[in-house]
């Protein structure tokens, strides 16, 4: 009977986020994750294009608890690594509970042209496991991004989710994965201060509206405030921590209606070339 409450619970729960964002992967390490055109970082599932940028060997690992609800926690992790033709990396996030988890996995290659474009392209593979079933159902497809660096101060970002409209036969129905087109920019103000900004369009569902200021403090601090707009405006506050070889991230945002979301993430350079 608990487990029956629980898997319900998370229907209703998947339901609600389905047209907000893209439910399936983890948030970004950028402000109201408008992260499309800021390659400061990469983000696991997000624009590709902004591995172009990183140089050595790198890891990160994420945790972000959905609504403080454990079935919804997004687990992630990446290593990437730059060789000399090509920046290469590998990504998995996972959520879920024994009755019901889904495992996001892809591989990436992203190239710097001339720092004037980067392009990136993920494949990824998604499985969802269904207890009922006893059986894991999957699907491929691709994601795609470019970043376009268009005056020494301002970038434009744009990437494709899932283009294909790829979905998953489940044991009744069809599950729809979702198609997600994104926009946006990175407008450094001044040398401490850049403002992001992001569109985003699901293709099943609504607009999503983001943006929000990131303000380095000192070279080893950033902090971060915005808000983005998904059927409720949701407010959102971060920081970056910079420590020798470490970056420490950590975001919260606040659902009206749902409650709390953090995200914790901490990213090692194994090597720096």
């Amino acid at each position: 009977m608990r487990k029956n409450c629980l898997l319900f619970l998370y229907f209703i729960f998947f339901q609600t986020l389905s047209g907000q964002t893209y439910e399936i992967t983890p948030s970004t390490y950028s402000v109201a994750n408008a992260s499309v055109a800021n390659n400061k970082y990469y983000s696991a599932f997000q624009n590709p294009a902004s591995l172009a940028t990183q140089s050595g060997t790198q890891i990160g690992l994420q945790y972000e608890n959905k609504f403080i609800v454990n079935a919804l926690a997004k687990r992630s992790i990446f290593v990437a690594s730059r060789t000399n033709l090509i920046n290469i990396g590998i990504a998995a996030t996972f959520s879920g509970f024994e009755l019901h988890n889904e495992l996001l996995t892809g591989v990436l290659l992203s190239k710097n042209f001339n720092n004037i474009f980067q392009l990136g392209v993920q494949y990824n593979y998604y499985s969802v496991y269904l207890a009922e079933a006893n059986k894991r159902y999957a699907a491929f497809f691709p994601q795609i991004g470019l970043i376009v660096k268009v005056s020494p101060t301002v970038k434009i970002g744009f990437s494709t989710f899932n283009p294909g409209q790829q979905v998953i036969q489940l044991k009744y129905v069809k599950k729809q994965i979702p198609t997600v087109f994104s926009l946006g920019g990175d407008w450094k103000i001044s040398e401490n201060l850049n403002f992001l900004f992001q569109t985003d369009k699901n293709v099943s569902g609504n607009y999503r509206i983001a943006g929000g200021f990131e303000y380095e403090i000192k070279h080893f601090l950033t902090f971060k405030t915005g808000a983005y707009h998904a059927e409720y405006l949701i407010p959102a506050i971060g920081c970056g921590i910079k420590m020798k070889s470490f970056d420490f991230i950590l975001h919260t945002e606040l659902h009206p209606i749902l409650g709390l979301t953090t995200n914790a993430a901490i990213q090692y350079a194994i090597s720096k070339k």
